[in-house]
């Protein structure tokens, strides 16, 4: 017996719903949907007319919450090694004091690309350029951690300000917790991001080993992942912290690096105050970082798979109400990873909850730190959506949403669309869709 039309309306409704607890429940952890529009084929009744805009909290700056400034590095005297190459002669104390920075950058920088870079800059006699990369305002550490252009100098992230950066936050946690901070151990997740010699999983590797040092376990997940799956590993494992590297929805040429704290939330004041303190106390790298060697020892530990095994057990048990209904909902929508890395988790959240598999973008399916088709993988980008818009009309399908590694918001393409809030706990109930439903 073919169903009623109330019963086709029901069934949209409860896919739909569960399609918008996905999306809260990766919004509560930072990762980001955009949902466009979305109508039931089957049912008489269209319940979400193009578009929506789900606002869950304020647009991100393209760069993190500069709340402190560090001192320059350059400014830090280091006598433990000369220099082997010819110094220009200054022609001014601030010239001197460039050149100096210069030389700082040369004897710490353990990365072969950046360092080569800032002798060029000595050899050469590029004072401009010198100043540029070495005596602007390095990155701060906020509340977001860092974030900005990968390349060489205290005003980028790149390899040396990565092992800065882990070390005072080693240190903090060492002030804040001792033993206990140690033996709960650090969890570290990446994104695949990569520009000339620096990349996303070598800064991963990079603070794995300073925490290492220090006698930290680390909890190193394999590969690439979502950022949601970092903020739930350091409640899963009840680690003190949690990195993850990743510029979320930035340019291509950005890394980043978040910091999350024992609760699985983004660091808070004052932490971000006494960490970015901590981090100016600890410029100079502490030795020589290997890696390798460290990832390889008895302190490091990959909890990928209990990992992603527990978040997909969890929601599936939580907030999946109704699979059955979602099962025959007849749902179709289109799905853009934007060359970021959420595609394969995407699929496995739609599974648990018995949704029917969405079409995916496939030339932006894969994880590519080139991001090829979108040069600014930000859903509130013009043009950003633009591969799944002209999927769907292709197919006749009348739902595209994206999601990206953290962004924050579901962003609607008509002026005529309407805000839509949604609450901390993610969840949308069906008398509440179908009065929100426009």
């Amino acid at each position: 017996m073919a169903p009623s039309p109330a019963t086709a309306d029901n069934s949209i409704i409860d896919a739909w719903t569960s399609v918008l607890l996905i999306l809260g429940v990766a919004t509560i952890l930072g990762v980001n949907a955009v949902l466009l529009h979305a109508t039931n084929r089957r049912a008489n009744g269209r319940f979400v007319r193009p578009l929506l805009r789900i606002a869950t909290g304020r647009p991100r700056a393209r760069s993190a919450s500069l709340t402190t400034e560090l001192p320059l590095a350059g400014a830090v005297e280091n006598n433990s090694t000369a220099m082997t190459s010819p110094m220009p002669p200054p022609a001014t104390r601030a010239d001197s004091e460039v050149w100096q920075a210069a030389r700082t950058w040369v004897n710490w920088d353990p990365n072969e690309w950046t360092r080569a870079i800032v002798q060029g800059w000595i050899e050469n006699g590029d004072l401009d350029s010198a100043r540029r990369g070495l005596m602007g305002k390095r990155l701060a550490f906020g509340t977001s951690g860092l974030r900005g252009v990968m390349g060489p100098g205290f005003c980028r992230i790149n390899d040396l300000v990565v092992i800065q950066t882990s070390q005072g936050l080693c240190r903090y946690l060492e002030k804040e917790g001792g033993e206990e901070f140690k033996s709960r151990g650090v969890v570290i997740g990446r994104d695949h991001r990569q520009q000339g010699g620096l990349s996303s999983a070598g800064f991963a590797n990079l603070a794995a080993s300073v925490f290492i040092s220090r006698g930290f376990r680390v909890f190193l997940m394999d590969g690439t992942v979502a950022t949601p799956l970092v903020a739930f590993g350091v409640s899963q494992t009840k680690a003190c912290a949690g990195v993850m590297v990743t510029a979320s929805h930035n340019p291509k040429k950005d890394n980043g690096y978040k910091v999350y704290w024992g609760n699985g939330s983004q660091i808070i004041p004052p932490h971000d105050a006494g960490i970015a303190a901590s981090i100016a106390r600890n410029l100079e790298p502490w030795q020589l970082y290997d890696p390798e060697s460290a990832i390889a020892g008895p302190l490091c530990s990959d909890p990928t798979e209990h990992i992603v095994e527990e978040y997909f057990r969890g929601i599936a048990k939580g907030l999946c109400r109704r699979p059955e209904a979602n099962a025959r909902s007849g749902l179709e929508v289109v799905y853009s990873a934007m060359h970021g890395v959420g595609d394969s988790w995407a699929q496995r959240a739609f599974s648990c909850f018995s949704l029917p598999p969405y079409v995916s973008v496939r030339c932006q399916s894969e994880p590519d730190p080139e991001f090829p088709t979108v040069a600014f993988p930000n859903p509130e980008e013009q043009g950003a959506l633009k591969e799944a818009m002209l999927l769907a009309e292709e197919r006749g399908i009348d739902g595209a949403f994206n999601s990206f590694v953290c962004a924050k918001l579901w962003q609607a393409r008509q002026e005529s669309a309407h805000l839509l809030a949604v609450n901390s706990t993610g969840d949308l109930s069906r008398e509440r869709l179908r009065t929100w439903s426009l």
